[in-house]
């Protein structure tokens, strides 16, 4: 948190994702935690340069208790399940499902659009799997390879 303070001291616009592992032994704690983290940095408000993630939606709902004006972005890995129809947990905004539930339902995308969700796929590397995520109209990408997603966002779409 630290690097990114400093960074931001300088005007480099980076932010900070925080993502929370559940299970584990310390359940709430973990939130209770992070949240005393970012209130030290005064990044516990809206307009901080946080996001919080979570596959745990009891981690989201804390998060939503203990830091209420941060974006939470709620991941989806193993099925879309009762998230299939574009709603979220109350107070989040933004889905993060791994791109092989985009490929098995791509109408996910607009149905969580629809609803005014951001749709933030992960692990997105392939020129295609590119394509095929901004031709559908995915807002966000999480990737190990961000000049190959550069490059292909700069070409022309069809």
């Amino acid at each position: 948190m630290i690097m990114v303070r400093d960074a931001r001291e300088d005007h480099v616009p980076v932010s900070l994702v925080i993502e929370t592992k559940h299970p584990n032994d310390r359940g709430r704690e973990v939130e209770e935690r992070v949240a005393a983290m970012l209130a030290e940095f005064g990044w516990d408000q809206p307009g901080a340069p946080v996001r919080l993630l979570s596959f745990s939606v009891k981690a989201m709902r804390r998060f939503g208790w203990l830091l209420p004006g941060l974006e939470r972005t709620l991941l989806i890995e193993d099925d879309l399940g009762r998230w299939r129809d574009g709603r979220l947990p109350d107070g989040v905004r933004v889905v993060g499902p791994d791109l092989a539930l985009i490929k098995e339902d791509p109408e996910f995308v607009n149905r969580s659009l629809r609803r005014g969700h951001q749709v933030h796929v992960w692990t997105v590397n392939e020129p295609d799997d590119i394509r095929f995520c901004r031709d559908l109209g995915v807002t966000g990408f999480t990737t190990d390879d961000p000049e190959q997603v550069i490059a292909v966002l700069a070409e022309p779409s069809h």
